[in-house]
């Protein structure tokens, strides 16, 4: 009985590109903590309203202000011209975006400079807008093309210069921290390699509003105490100052509403 032969199909730029950026991650120690989030105030808050801010911009800020609160989270571990930590000045998220090119779905990837400064409409709207417009008018994705497009030797080596060779630098094309998630499609990241200090990841929300929440996190930088610290603090955020923020956003949208809508709205 013969059966049908496979066929050889080359590597796209872009799974070129993520094959490399793999490559960059196997030599970070990496380890990772977990924690289970009670974000029932938050979903509820987040539910009222009409046009609801994504999950990955909610988390994106949360963690942005965890970060401003310790510097450590805004460290990075850098090569050149000696092994050393390069401690940034502001966070920058470096947000996964997965989008249709030539024919394959790729990875790009976002960068939401200070968050923590931003609105949550203002996050939300840049990241939608990463779903949507098209790729060659956003910058960060235009410099993954252009890098994606070059000699195997060429594209390590920029990505190699991105990571190590500048703590300026790998602010400016990489971030001081990363989301990345699959819950948008109903299943968590349990496990990856990033070269990122920290990479947060998380499951899908459960029926009592608790959230799985992952931070994977480079040892030669943050300590596995000081990542559990983390995620407490980031928790905080989101059922103080996020929450709070969602509720300015319900009160705003109550304007002109009729009364008893108005008056459950200003309740919650």
């Amino acid at each position: 009985m013969s059966f049908p032969l496979g066929q050889w199909k080359s590597l796209s730029g872009m799974r070129r590109f993520i094959t490399d950026v793999c490559r960059a991650s196997r030599n970070v120690p990496s380890a990772m903590v977990e924690r289970q989030m009670d974000l029932k105030n938050v979903v509820a808050a987040r539910q009222l309203l009409r046009n609801r801010p994504q999950w990955t911009a909610i988390i994106a800020k949360a963690f942005a202000l965890t970060s401003q609160d310790n510097p450590s989270f805004l460290q990075s571990y850098i090569c050149f011209p000696w092994h050393h930590i390069y401690e940034h000045q502001t966070p920058i998220a470096n947000i996964a975006v997965e989008r249709q090119h030539e024919g394959e779905d790729a990875v790009f990837f976002a960068q939401v400079r200070h968050p923590n400064l931003l609105s949550l409409t203002k996050i939300d709207a840049y990241l939608r807008g990463c779903k949507r417009e098209p790729i060659e008018t956003i910058g960060s994705f235009r410099r993954i093309l252009v890098i994606a497009r070059l000699p195997g030797l060429l594209r390590r080596l920029a990505l190699w210069s991105a990571f190590h060779s500048s703590g300026r630098w790998r602010e400016r094309y990489v971030g001081t921290f990363s989301i990345t998630s699959t819950a948008s499609s109903g299943a968590g990241m349990v496990q990856l390699i990033t070269p990122m200090t920290g990479t947060l990841h998380y499951s899908v929300l459960d029926e009592e509003s608790r959230l799985d929440m992952r931070l994977t996190f480079d040892q030669r930088v943050l300590g596995a105490d000081a990542a559990a610290r983390a995620l407490a603090t980031m928790e905080n955020h989101l059922n103080d100052a996020i929450l709070k923020e969602l509720h300015s956003m319900n009160r705003k949208r109550a304007v002109g509403m009729n009364p008893g809508l108005r008056e459950i709205l200003e309740v919650s």
